[in-house]
Formats: structure tokens, sequence, C-alpha cells
């Protein structure tokens, strides 16, 4: 077991969430501690690498894999990149230890030393970036009408 006790830190229902969209066979939110569910994560993880590719932007995901080559644990964020340490920290990847240090925890260092991107990634970001537009000028939307707008938006290229 690795030092998880930072997730103690975290909302618990934050956490489930996070849960309950990467593992497969996961208990129910009352049977479950913060622990239990990033060891479940940091599993799934392991297994199979590629599902952070929905979880994170390449963008991050490159910047973690950048300090990973570099062997290094402690990091200190640029404040250009602070959005990226923050969405990596929002699903645990990195450990916010102070205001501007992150620790990237051993067990993702493991498990991310050897993986490389996928030239599927970007298209998700692209799928997501559209997703998050089209709700943020509409408010909400129905998933007929933003496949119309995405089918529509992708004709234009």
């Amino acid at each position: 077991m690795g030092n998880y006790q930072f997730i103690n830190y975290f909302d618990k229902t934050y956490v489930y969430n996070l849960y309950k969209r990467i593992v497969q066979n996961r208990k129910p939110y009352e049977q479950v501690t913060r622990i239990k569910m990033l060891e479940a994560i940091n599993g799934e993880y392991a297994q199979n690498p590629y599902i952070i590719e929905g979880c994170v932007s390449k963008e991050a995901l490159s910047l973690l894999l950048d300090h990973i080559k570099l062997g290094k644990i402690k990091v200190k964020d640029k404040k250009h990149q602070r959005h990226l340490y923050f969405e990596l920290n929002s699903v645990f990847l990195i450990e916010d230890v102070d205001y501007d240090t992150y620790v990237i925890p051993n067990k993702v260092f493991s498990i991310f030393s050897g993986y490389e991107l996928s030239d599927e990634h970007e298209t998700l970001d692209e799928v997501h970036d559209f997703i998050y537009g089209v709700i943020l000028t509409h408010g909400s939307i129905g998933f007929n009408e933003l496949m119309t707008k995405y089918l529509k938006e992708l004709r234009k290229d």
C-alpha cells in the first residue's frame, strides 16, 4: 500500500465520482473509503494506463510524462502551467503539498514511466473542447442537438 493519506483531504463524493468512472468492480459509496478508492483507481491505471486519456488533456499528461522522464518526483509549478497541475491533481496523478509544489506519488511514477501518448488522445481533446464550448455557450444541451452541432462542425473541416 502506498502513502495515500493525501486523499483524505478530498471530498469523498468527489473521489467516488472518479472511482465510478474508472473502476469496473466498484463497491457502494457507504462501503468504501477514500484510500480504498484511490488504491482501486491506481490499480485500474496500472492495468490500462490509457484510460487516463479520457480524464485529462494531452497537454497535462505530457507535462506529467516530462517530469517522469526527467526523474522528478517533486515539482514546482510555473504560473502559466498552474491549470495543468490542477488538472493532474484533480484525478490524483499528483499530490498538492504546498501552494506551488506538487509531488508525483511513487505508484503514479511507476505506472506511467513507460507510457506513450496515443494518437487518439488528441481526438478526445478535440471532442472534449467542442462539448465544453457548446455547454459554456448554451448552458445545457440535449444529446441529439449536440451531435447535430458536432457533425456540422466536422463537415466544415
